[in-house]
């Protein structure tokens, strides 16, 4: 199988002929990523992640005194602004308070055979049935009511990956996007940086709908 998970530990792993890429969402509900390389034995590979108290790097509620847990500092799969992770974020809002922190925390997933379709955009798609799945995972704001589904596309004998990530407003009052729009956001301990390659809005029973990323990444597998 090209998408492994690992319910009881929320682990997804996705894997091509030569590539493997890795996200887990910890105790607190947070997406992290913790592996893309060559393929390689499936294991938890969030050991590698090391946590340690650095200055001046906010700590959620959550954690009470443990300064070594910081959103400044981990590995997101999808970082947002205004959460206390100063870094390049993906995706930046602002509701009709003026307010623009979002904290996404992880809801579900869903496992789906074939290729996600974006209607009415350019897309990778399946030359023939079985060639591809499909991971989506659902990521939650519960203070702006907001919905986030991040789209996997895996082609395993091809070598590869595609991703896009939807938002969709499910609450009454509008949510408006701020400058960044992106489809993810690779981080590590020495860099961090998004992939927007543009984004489409749909006002659908006065909840507002966003399609990030209609050419989406691809994340070839060299071996």
């Amino acid at each position: 199988m090209a998408i492994l998970v690992d319910r009881k530990n929320s682990l997804f792993t996705l894997c091509t002929k030569s590539s493997m890429y890795q996200m887990k969402a910890d105790p607190l509900g947070v997406l992290l990523h913790t592996y893309y390389g060559k393929r390689t034995e499936n294991m938890d590979f969030s050991y590698l992640i090391q946590k340690r108290d650095h200055g001046f790097s906010g700590n959620p509620y959550e954690t009470g005194m443990d300064r070594t847990y910081s959103l400044d500092t981990l590995p997101q799969e999808y970082s947002c602004f205004g959460g206390g992770d100063y870094r390049e974020s993906a995706l930046a809002v602002r509701d009709v308070y003026g307010s623009s922190a979002v904290d996404l925390r992880y809801e579900g997933y869903e496992l789906l055979e074939g290729k996600y379709q974006i209607p009415g955009l350019p897309a990778f798609y399946e030359e023939a049935p079985g060639q591809a799945e499909t991971l989506v995972i659902t990521m939650r704001n519960e203070r702006k009511n907001l919905l986030v589904k991040l789209f996997y596309g895996v082609f395993e004998e091809l070598d590869l990956l595609t991703r896009a990530v939807v938002v969709e407003n499910c609450g009454e009052e509008p949510v408006y996007p701020v400058s960044r729009r992106a489809s993810g956001g690779f981080q590590s301990s020495v860099q961090s940086f998004c992939s927007a390659c543009g984004s489409e809005g749909i006002r659908d029973a006065g909840k507002l709908l966003w399609i990030f990323s209609f050419v989406q990444w691809e994340l070839f597998g060299r071996g």
